[in-house]
């Protein structure tokens, strides 16, 4: 997550996804902004800030404090992880401490700069890597895991190829997961970016009503 862009139109297709979910799901939702150490850090005033931005759920023309939107939009039980991931393992081990105190949690959201980790190339600060997917499948209690990445228009099948090869990790110590939905998020009838949802096998995920703004896929993996 970049300081600068927060409140973009990425951001407001993000917090509505997230407040569908919380809101279908009925639960709230632990969101791991993954920082890297080239940007600024981000605390919680910056993004409870008034930053006004465009949002495609409103008239384009206009403005709307992100602030307020977060605040409006997002449901209250909502806790917000903030840590560099520069000391991956510090900032692994710190997540799921900070996770597992949170007794009544069950739902996570990684916000990583790109997405998932490159297949062929070493992942950087800008990558949730699939080691820390299983870690948190293995050693918290979590049961929906959601993960942003940006789509790659050099790339035929993008989001197939990142699926497959998200599979294998998501067979744990003790449970297994499933991939439950894949969100795609749109901008100016381009695809933007990818939202893909993950749940303990254990979980129905029923076919969910999207706002207009987002559209969703299914993949039978």
């Amino acid at each position: 997550m970049n300081k600068k862009w927060i409140g973009d139109d990425h951001d407001l297709r993000k917090f509505t996804l997230l407040q569908l979910l919380c809101r279908e799901l009925r639960i709230g939702v632990f969101i791991n902004w993954m920082q890297t150490e080239e940007r600024e850090p981000i605390f919680q005033n910056d993004v409870a800030k008034k930053i006004s931005v465009y949002t495609s759920e409103y008239d384009r023309r206009s403005l709307v404090s992100f602030g307020e939107f977060i605040k409006k939009s997002l449901i209250n039980d909502c806790f917000c992880f903030f840590e560099s991931v520069t000391d991956r393992k510090k900032w692994r081990d710190d997540f799921i401490k900070a996770f597992n105190e949170q007794q009544n949690n069950s739902f996570v959201f990684f916000d990583p700069y790109t997405g998932i980790e490159p297949p062929k190339s070493e992942a950087n600060e800008a990558h949730i890597k699939l080691l820390d997917i299983q870690q948190t499948i293995n050693k918290t209690n979590a049961e929906y895991i959601l993960i942003y990445q940006h789509d790659n228009k050099r790339e035929k099948d993008y989001i197939k190829t990142k699926l497959n090869q998200l599979l294998p990790y998501l067979r744990g110590e003790k449970r297994q997961f499933k991939i439950g939905s894949v969100f795609t998020g749109y901008e100016k009838g381009k695809i933007q970016e990818y939202y893909i949802l993950i749940c303990d096998s254990s979980k129905m995920i029923n076919k969910l009503h999207l706002p207009e703004c987002l559209r969703q896929s299914f993949f039978s993996c």
